[in-house]
């Protein structure tokens, strides 16, 4: 999953905003059902 959350942060050039808007979905799904 690394890697699929990592690619379009490199192409959006984004690296924080990516990270954060890509795990906080994530997680969020993870901890909410």
């Amino acid at each position: 999953m690394n890697l699929v959350t990592f690619e379009p942060c490199a192409f959006v050039g984004s690296s924080h905003k990516c990270t954060v808007s890509v795990l906080l979905p994530v997680f969020g799904r993870d901890i909410v059902p």
